[in-house]
């Protein structure tokens, strides 16, 4: 395995958005970001301290660092 891959996609996971930006995709990067972020804001609006907030948190933040591990080569 690729030191740099697990690197970015654990950096994607703590804070979305970041793993995309080591990997030179800027716009992609942002625009998790922004996306988390709203998606905590509605989330915590909706469901308050709900168990379903924090699981659909970490599961969007898995999806990201996923594709932070993928999008490596296409750099």
């Amino acid at each position: 395995m690729d030191g740099s891959r697990i690197i970015r996609a654990v950096c994607s996971f703590l804070i979305p958005g970041i793993g995309q930006f080591l990997n030179g995709h800027f716009g992609r990067g942002i625009l998790f970001l922004v996306i988390f972020i709203a998606l905590l804001i509605a989330l915590s609006a909706v469901f308050g301290r709900v168990l379903i907030a924090y699981v659909i948190g970490i599961v969007y933040r898995l999806l990201i660092a996923f594709e932070a591990y993928y999008s490596y080569d296409n750099f």
